[in-house]
């Protein structure tokens, strides 16, 4: 309980108090809210920072994908040039090649056109030697001078008339026939896809 007046243990707790407090107070109390304010302010300071790097990250990401969607048209832009020029380059290697081509075919043409002439010439006065030959077999190895001849039974009616030139053309005509190559190549249908 307590007395009153108030005897010396009193005092004394109550000065041991005040002491105490003092002492606590400049050894723990102010030194602990000083590191506490300052731990704040580190804390502001560092969410401040915090935040100014966010919005820089920010910044930095529309900058990157700026940049990278300006890249994507620009390799576009190219990609599409590179393409051109080859389609160029390639019609221009096509028509080069088939001028090179129907004049290489022009030329063997004219060339086997020039064979089958030279070798037509020799075939055809074998051929009319052989008609010839052949003629005077079925006319019974007679050689007249008549114009007209009535062949009965030999390539048509008994009725028609027949004279040695038209005997001579229709015996050479399946001979020509056979001797003459058919050309079927025409220039481009070996260049077409």
């Amino acid at each position: 309980m307590i007395k009153l007046p108030p005897d010396i243990t009193f005092v004394i707790q109550l000065v041991g108090f005040v002491v105490l407090w003092q002492l606590m107070r400049v050894i723990i109390f102010v030194p602990m809210q000083q590191a506490l304010k300052m731990r704040g302010r580190a804390h502001w300071r560092a969410r401040t920072r915090a935040e100014a790097l966010v919005a820089e990250a920010a910044q930095v990401d529309t900058s990157i994908e700026t940049g990278l969607t300006e890249a994507k048209k620009d390799g576009a832009q190219r990609a599409e040039e590179i393409r051109r020029r080859a389609e160029a380059d390639e019609q221009a290697i096509l028509t080069r090649y088939r001028g090179e081509a129907a004049t290489l075919l022009g030329r063997e043409r004219a060339l086997t056109e020039s064979q089958v002439s030279s070798a037509r010439a020799p075939l055809e006065s074998e051929a009319a030697r052989l008609a010839e030959s052949v003629v005077r077999r079925v006319l019974g190895g007679r050689r007249e001078r008549s114009t007209t001849k009535v062949v009965p039974g030999l390539l048509g009616p008994a009725s028609r008339h027949w004279d040695r030139s038209s005997l001579y053309a229709a015996l050479l005509l399946p001979l020509t026939c056979i001797t003459t190559p058919p050309l079927t190549m025409r220039p481009g249908i070996m260049l077409r896809r």
